[in-house]
């Protein structure tokens, strides 16, 4: 025999379980009960800009609250950057002296390198008070290094100026630069043969 849906008893206890469940969905999403309020917003927790996060902001040396900007760098061996600060001699002459706040960059020696750029996480702040102190910095005005606010488009750019000269280059033999030319074959076998030049 079919179940009767018109059952009081049973239309009642649907309507309690249904009640019951509405009451904990508002309790698990924090809705107040007796206002019908909804919840305070959560409070939001300051994201670095990078995809990789907190881990890439807990290992810069002036981790902290505040914007990321991805740094990258293609000097060989990278780049200890640091704050100074002003203050006056015994003289009384303006002199600046660097403070312990500092980052190293990754540069072509990074495990990862994109275009030859090795990538870092800086601190935004940080980065804007280094760059206003060394604005003319010969790095800096020649493209080795620069900033962006997004890993994905750090390493567009850095890919963009792969070919970008850095003046480390290794030697092109057959183009070994001004009042320099390549040693012919034959001075390098008998060079070899009087065991002067190692395995030439």
């Amino acid at each position: 025999m079919p179940p009767n849906d018109n059952d009081p008893v049973k239309a009642k206890a649907k309507a309690d379980a249904d009640a019951a469940n509405a009451a904990r969905a508002r309790v698990a999403s924090g809705e107040n009960e007796a206002t019908n309020d909804p919840p305070p917003p959560p409070k939001v927790a300051i994201v670095p800009r990078s995809s990789q996060g907190a881990d890439e902001a807990r290992r810069m040396a002036n981790s902290g609250p505040g914007e990321i900007v991805m740094v990258a760098c293609k000097l060989p061996h990278g780049l200890k950057i640091t704050l100074n600060e002003k203050t006056e001699s015994d003289e009384g002459k303006p002199i600046w002296k660097p403070t312990e706040n500092s980052v190293t960059l990754a540069g072509r020696n990074a495990s990862q390198i994109i275009g030859g750029y090795g990538l870092t996480p800086v601190n935004a702040d940080f980065w804007d008070a280094w760059l206003a102190q060394n604005k003319n910095f010969k790095a800096l005005k020649a493209g080795m290094i620069f900033a962006e606010p997004r890993k994905d488009r750090a390493m567009s750019r850095a890919a963009d100026q792969k070919a970008l000269p850095t003046g480390s280059e290794p030697i092109d033999p057959d183009k070994p630069g001004r009042g320099l030319a390549r040693v012919p074959e034959a001075d390098q076998r008998a060079a070899a043969a009087m065991g002067g030049a190692g395995d030439i």
